[in-house]
């Protein structure tokens, strides 16, 4: 997914290691888990309801092709 490699993870450690200091780096890490959690359930629940919406088109879609059929007469496509 990212091209990075494991010494930039370790410089990026290194970094947050200074700026925060080793007391609180767990409680930024609990944090930063929480976060990604909560971003990767929200995304998650994102694109699960823009699937429903796109399969509730096709089907409105669907439905409106086989009553256009139904009045002319013509015989439904089953695609």
């Amino acid at each position: 997914m990212f091209d990075i490699s494991i010494w930039e993870i370790l410089f990026l450690f290194l970094v947050i290691l200074v700026v925060v200091g080793p007391k609180r780096l767990p409680e930024v890490a609990r944090t930063l888990g929480r976060i990604v959690g909560w971003l990767r359930h929200t995304w998650g629940r994102a694109k699960q309801s823009m699937d429903e919406q796109m399969r509730l088109d096709e089907l409105k879609k669907n439905q409106r092709r086989a009553a256009k059929a139904e009045q002319s007469g013509e015989p439904v496509d089953d695609r």
